[in-house]
């Protein structure tokens, strides 16, 4: 069985190739949320993306890339432009 922290190290690891993959396609993404708080990261943790810039073409298109690239583990995306600044 895996624990928590091979989990979370995983996840990490994981989230920092994405990254480095959308940042290549002009694509600034951040690590937010549970994995990068960690203090309330658990086994049905999802990864977290709020995308700060994205070219047109590929604005939603790389949420199908990052699952593909992920293989499975759970993620969320938000466009930084979409968050209602009121709440």
């Amino acid at each position: 069985m895996t624990d928590l922290s091979d989990l979370r190290s995983r996840d990490l690891e994981a989230a920092k190739r994405v990254a480095v993959s959308l940042k290549e396609r002009g694509v600034e993404v951040r690590l937010v949320g549970s994995l990068a708080r960690g203090t309330d990261f658990d086994a049905s943790s999802d990864i977290d993306f709020l995308v700060l810039k994205c070219p047109e073409d590929l604005r939603y298109r790389i949420e199908a890339d990052v699952e593909d690239m992920l293989e499975g583990i759970p993620i969320d995306v938000t466009y930084l432009d979409e968050v209602n600044s009121d709440h």
